[in-house]
């Protein structure tokens, strides 16, 4: 019972002396985490593995983890970072795939219509424009404090109060 008690007002003070830029912060951990799974499971048909969807999950979870031990800045700094290879690794898994495609159909004529007929290309696209927007913004998020500037009570204020 006292340690749910602690644990509850930890995670109370938790939230409450978290800013906007944290909740923020935590948003676009989560979108990038969403644009993982929209890579791996969208691309699949490609050749594309799981492992994007896991490096925005570990971005997540570290983003998480390292705020529950005030290092939110390093914590947007890592989900920035898998949000970045997440897109090298997702190009990776999936180039020669879409290479081999393109050069056949440069035997009968390239078109944007036929490029975006295949399998997998509006999921590549768009988790990679998911990763490249987080991480931008993690990146730029990790410089903002993300936690309210202690209150600071002043003890004359506060003597005066209970004199009242």
């Amino acid at each position: 019972e006292e340690i749910m008690n602690k644990i509850k007002e930890f995670f109370i003070d938790f939230f409450k002396t978290r800013n906007v830029a944290f909740y923020i912060a935590l948003g676009f951990a989560g979108l990038a985490f969403i644009g993982g799974i929209i890579a791996s499971a969208g691309t699949k048909v490609a050749g594309g593995g799981a492992l994007p969807a896991v490096l925005t999950m570990l971005g997540l979870f570290a983003f998480f983890g390292l705020s529950l031990v005030k290092h939110e800045w390093a914590g947007a700094g890592v989900a920035a970072a898998m949000s970045f290879v997440s897109i090298v690794v997702s190009v990776c898994d999936v180039y020669s795939f879409y290479l081999s495609a393109v050069s056949d159909m440069s035997m009968t004529g390239i078109s944007v219509s036929k490029v975006l007929a295949l399998g997998g290309i509006g999921s590549l696209i768009t988790s990679l424009i998911f990763f490249a927007i987080c991480a931008i913004a993690l990146t730029a998020l990790a410089w903002i404090r993300m936690r309210k500037k202690p209150v600071i009570i002043n003890a004359t204020e506060e003597n005066e109060n209970v004199n009242e």
